[in-house]
């Protein structure tokens, strides 16, 4: 069965982000959801590296310990991490395995866990198999 394109699974995680559940907060005036790079980090670890530790702190990996990571609000600011991930795809040099394997699997599934329903009518079947193959 193929595989969605990087930039598919990126549209995917977008359509799955929209349908998280309307018990998280929407916008939250104080948020940890800011998608800004740090010009330091690019130049010391590309693009990779900075998109790494910016959602390392988005999402305070370092308090998880074995815990999943979940989305703990929802609404506009979302599209700022569609954003980041199209802009960081678009940047990077070594291939994609670390921002698909690592970053886009475990965002969807982070959705999956906070709620978020698959977007069956966009993708048919490929919606479940598309971060797993």
């Amino acid at each position: 069965m193929a595989k969605l394109s990087l930039l598919g699974k990126i549209n995917f995680l977008e359509s799955l982000l929209d349908t998280l559940p309307e018990t998280l907060s929407e916008d939250p005036q104080e948020s940890n959801y800011t998608w800004e790079l740090d010009d330091e980090i690019i130049s010391e670890d590309g693009y990779d590296g900075a998109l790494r530790r910016r959602l390392e702190v988005a999402f305070q990996t370092h308090n998880l310990g074995q815990q999943q990571l979940v989305f703990t609000e929802r609404g506009e600011r979302l599209k700022g991490l569609i954003e980041l991930l199209r802009f960081v795809a678009g940047k990077m040099t070594n291939g994609f395995a670390f921002l698909e394997e690592v970053w886009i699997k475990r965002l969807a599934n982070a959705a999956y866990a906070s709620g978020a329903v698959a977007p069956n009518k966009m993708y048919g079947s490929l919606c479940i198999i598309c971060l797993t193959t």
